[in-house]
């Protein structure tokens, strides 16, 4: 017996088999037992007053006012329903939650459902689990709403905690009924008064793996008999195992073993027995094998197959045909077969599986493409690389120098894609050419070099030059990150103040003399030693940084204060403009990171994002004293930009853009998407559109997170190409993915990630091929105009609720309305820099700066349009004074106004995306070349862009919904074809894309296209 399973699911059980009908016994069918669920008490029926009953765990952060209380009036089904609120909460950091930890069956599929309803919910609620589940909660004002989710527990899981997480301001959010269900088989039975339910994993992992199956059977008192287990494989019965089984109620766990056969599956047949031996009940269940000795087999196979492709590509390699995609295929095939083997002989047998998979079909590609070449060598591509050398910036992309497969040189536009960040990208530099990889990073820090007071250590700065070397002979950039979060502890022992400081990664005062004396010597010590390198690309100033917890430093006391005077002159103005009464300037309190109702917050926001990327402009102008042809950057993150929440951390990302030349990120997309989403491609072509636009320059994410720390399961290798690629063209000029390195601890933050992933390493490759070949046309894509923009004003996010998560449900909206779209900040409004923009939109932007508000009326006078969403846009100025009522509507009348309930939960987005693609229409910026539904509109889920380079046409097309689309290719209304310029395949007018599919059009000149 299974100590884990046993009492939970007893007592679960025991209502089930009280309450089944003969009827109920005689159902053959699996299926989902509902009562069959472990969360105890999910209808809060036992709560009461200011808590959710004792089955559940409620946690406040910080000084959070949220709360959780019993809801007698407000209900799904039941008495009661549990109500939550919270003024604060932050993406990265829950305000609070309530949850509860319960045991669960290894290697199940299970059905989670919840019932919620809510007034004014925050955006980034959200469900989820330490153990990798999670499921988005719905934003706005809505009625009752069920969610639903499947999950399937890891084959050693015996434990689930379900987590609801309030993440963002929130008035209210109720929860009712929340069911985790198994998909357990019911016992079929002729018998009266014998039922039951019989379950076992869903999947095994392994030859001769031993497993569990569990049985629950109520029968007559008087019964005698007993279970009996058989295991088949193709038909026949390979094991057996049985226990005597007593009349009433009773649980069995049964060890069976999945036997050494080479099956995919294996079929469990429970046989109850009565004391004559005749079968009286019965249920069978079948059972996924991932067998050690089926992988190992079709590893072998699959090897059998590269000497012949090996020589098939060296021969036509001979020939002078370009055979850089084939190779990258083959360099696939050599390393991740052997890692695959290793990983059977670790246990690893599902990740192999997966693997193996994915090499099958890389071998018959490669095998397809070297017998096309062997056919038609002419129709190879030409392949351009990237060699060592200067590398310049212009506008949105690097220009470096290039090779291309037909023995032409040229400088050019240069897409850099590879991987992070430790030993093994130094390792593997002779090979990563043969991967399609051309930029790796790699660190060094302050604590490595400046090993005590008075004593400096090269060592690692020789390492750092050898990586250096051995990368620019092999014609791979590299970036440094020069990770001053690594502070020498000798320095922290000496100056302890330091240590009143903190933020994420760094953990001492940034600004203290003593600090950047430290820092200053560690940069000038590096700096000539790596300057005029030709093998480093960039500098990367800091890793994820964010600067939140200064309140107790007397040096941020003492800026704050000079800051203050700077802005208001003296304590009487201030006081006037924030309806305060603060005895002077440096009375004024730093408020806390969601304090959010204090006057004086939003200043100390932007007090606060000056200061920190100041620092990180001195570290930059100390370089560029000595070594000024380095580009610097600095990895900011996605969330710290597009939250009230993160608004305290400091990161303001147009003045980190203004650092140099790069926009520094880390972020990433994910896979699955939820709900109608094939993948998560929000978070990142909002990110980069923003930073694209608003510092125009190239985005380098030097940690991109494709898939999350620690997954065991698959993700496609076209995940892998539809992020990148669309990366590119959304601004990401440079990119190393994390992380390339491999490992068995599935507690790692390695593990799980693309180093275990043949698909998505060779689509990483292909990809990169792809952007070098092609990367003009990226380039044109990048650069192409934005004619709607959003107004990105952290004043107006400081004082709002719903500025934020207005503008990124407006923008999904918006994406696939056929142009680009934008940022205009304060900042360049205040300066009237608004580019192509024709239409600003504002998403309760009500607290925007004057000089921004006359950069806006400007624009508008000048012929601008304005799309108004949410309330009181343009009301307040920075103080929350309010403006004068006809200077007011001069600059709103003739704005277009979006209804916030298009936006709401019950909402149809197709509808809203209509209203949206209408609004565009109207600006007549629509390109004559385009993508159409059948019903001549935009189509919803395909996102496309369009372009022009010498005279050709160019649209870009990718799928994101969860379901095949068809489209139209359409001049005006003109049905026309065109080439896929990356697969080299005609298509249209007509296209089918597949979810996550690209394609790169090229339709030919017209004059009439914009």
């Amino acid at each position: 017996m299974n100590s884990w399973s046993n009492a939970a699911l007893w007592i679960a059980i025991t209502a089930v088999l009280a309450g089944l009908s003969v009827a109920d016994a005689s159902a053959a069918e699996p299926t989902v037992l509902r009562e069959l669920s472990p969360i105890l008490d999910g209808g809060f029926e036992l709560g009461h007053g200011a808590g959710p009953g004792p089955a559940w765990k409620w946690t406040l952060t910080g000084n959070v006012q949220a709360s959780a209380v019993i809801d007698r009036e407000v209900r799904h089904s039941g008495a009661q329903s549990l109500r939550l609120s919270s003024p604060g909460g932050r993406e990265g950091s829950p305000a609070a939650w309530v949850e509860q930890t319960f045991p669960v069956l290894p290697a199940t599929t299970y059905r989670f459902s919840v019932w919620v309803k809510g007034e004014d919910a925050g955006d980034h609620n959200e469900i989820n689990s330490p153990e990798g589940f999670w499921l988005d909660l719905p934003v706005g004002t809505y009625g009752w709403t069920k969610l639903e989710k499947r999950l399937t527990t890891e084959p050693d899981q015996t434990s689930f905690t379900l987590r609801v997480e309030l993440r963002m301001p929130t008035k209210a959010m109720w929860l009712d009924d929340l069911s985790l269900e198994a998909e357990v088989t019911r016992v079929a039975s002729k018998h009266p008064g014998i039922a039951g339910g019989f379950w076992a994993p869903g999947v095994v992992e392994g030859d001769d793996t031993i497993s569990k199956a569990s049985v629950l059977v109520a029968t007559p008192p008087a019964f005698s008999g007993k279970a009996v287990l058989l295991v088949m494989a193709d038909g026949a019965v390979s094991g057996s195992t049985s226990a005597p089984l007593p009349g009433g109620k009773a649980q069995l766990v049964l060890d069976w073993s999945a036997g050494k056969a080479p099956v995919s599956q294996v079929t469990l047949r429970l046989e109850i027995k009565d004391a004559r031996g005749d079968v009286v009940g019965t249920a069978e269940r079948t059972v996924e094998k991932i067998s050690s000795s089926r992988v190992l087999a079709k590893l072998a196979r699959i090897e059998e197959g590269i000497p012949a492709l090996r020589a098939a590509i060296e021969a036509l390699a001979a020939q002078g045909v370009a055979v850089d995609y084939p190779k990258v295929s083959l360099t696939i095939l050599e390393h991740f077969i052997p890692w695959s083997k290793e990983d059977v002989a670790h246990g690893e047998v599902r990740r192999a599986s997966y693997a193996a998979d994915d090499l099958e079909q890389t071998l018959a590609r490669a095998q397809a493409e070297v017998e096309a070449l062997k056919a038609d060598p002419k129709s190879a591509p030409i392949v351009t690389r990237y060699r060592t050398g200067r590398v310049d910036i212009a506008r949105t992309h690097f220009v470096g120098d290039l090779v291309r497969s037909d023995g032409t040189q040229a400088r050019g536009p240069v897409f850099f894609t590879g991987y992070g960040h430790f030993g093994q990208v130094v390792e593997d530099l002779p090979i990563f050419p043969d991967y399609g990889i051309n930029v790796i990073q790699i660190e060094i820090g302050p604590n490595s070099v400046l090993t005590a007071e008075n004593q400096i250590s090269y060592d690692n700065i020789r390492n750092i030059q050898a990586a250096l070397e051995r990368a620019a002979k092999n014609n791979v950039a590299v970036c440094l990150l020069l990770s001053p979060h690594y502070f020498p502890g000798w320095a922290l022992d000496k100056w302890p103040d330091l240590n009143l400081c903190s933020g994420g990664f760094l953990r001492y005062c940034v600004d203290a003399p003593e600090a950047r004396a430290v820092i200053e010597k560690f940069l000038r010590t590096i700096i000539p030693e790596l300057r005029g390198h030709p093998g480093l690309q960039s500098l990367c100033l800091s890793n994820e940084p964010i600067y939140n917890d200064t309140a107790k430093c007397p040096v941020t006391r003492r800026m704050w204060a000079q800051w203050l005077a700077r802005e208001h002159g003296d304590i009487a103005t201030l006081n006037r403009r924030l309806h305060t009464n603060f005895a002077s300037l440096d009375a004024v309190p730093i408020p806390g990171n969601h304090d959010f109702t204090d006057p004086q917050f939003a200043e100390w926001v932007l007090f606060n994002d000056e200061r920190f990327a100041g620092w990180h402009r001195w570290m930059a102008d100390i370089i560029h004293e000595m070594a000024p042809e380095i580009p610097v950057h600095a990895k900011i993150m996605a969330w710290t930009t597009d939250s009230r929440e993160s608004l305290a951390d400091g990161v303001d990302p147009e003045l980190f853009g203004a650092l140099g030349q790069i926009s520094g990120n880390d972020c990433g997309e994910s896979y699955p998407g939820d709900r109608e989403w094939a993948m998560g491609w929000q978070t990142q072509n909002w990110f980069y559109d923003l930073q694209r636009t608003a510092c125009r320059e190239p985005v380098f994410n030097t940690e991109n997170h494709l898939t999350p720390d620690r997954s065991t399961h698959y993700v496609p290798g076209g995940y892998f190409r539809a992020a990148l690629w669309q990366g590119a063209v959304h601004g990401q000029g440079a990119t190393t993915i994390w992380v390339w390195e491999r490992t068995y601890d599935r507690r790692s933050d390695f593990y799980g990630n693309v180093m275990h992933r043949p698909g998505g390493a060779e689509e990483t490759g292909r990809v990169g091929l792809d952007l070098l070949r092609l990367a003009p046309e990226v380039a044109a894509l990048q650069e192409a105009p934005a004619p709607v923009a959003f107004l990105y004003s952290r004043t107006a996010g400081a004082k709002s609720t719903e500025y934020f998560p207005l503008m990124r449900r407006v923008y999904v909206a918006l994406n696939f309305t056929g142009v680009p779209i934008g940022i205009i900040t304060d900042r360049m409004a205040a300066r009237g820099d608004f580019g192509a923009t024709k239409m600003l939109v504002l998403t309760a932007a009500a607290h925007v700066p004057d000089d921004a508000f006359a950069g806006i009326a400007r624009f508008v006078k000048s012929g601008g349009k304005l799309l108004l969403v949410g309330k009181d846009n343009l009301r307040y100025d920075r103080f929350g004074e309010e403006r004068r009522a006809a200077e007011l509507e001069a600059v709103l009348a003739g704005a277009e106004v979006l209804d916030e309930r298009l936006l709401g939960v019950a909402a149809n987005r197709e509808d809203t995306h209509a209203r949206v693609a209408d609004l565009v229409a109207k600006l007549g910026v629509m390109p004559a070349l385009r993508l159409a539904d059948d019903r001549g509109r935009v189509p919803w889920g395909v996102e496309f862009r369009t372009a022009r380079l010498h005279g050709r046409q160019i649209l870009n097309a990718v799928n994101y919904l969860a379901q095949s689309q068809r489209v139209k290719l359409v001049r005006g209304d003109k049905p026309i074809s065109a080439r896929d310029l990356i697969s080299g395949k005609p298509m249209g007018p007509e296209i089918t894309l597949a979810p996550m599919e690209t394609v790169l059009l090229e339709a030919g000149a017209s004059g009439g296209d914009r």
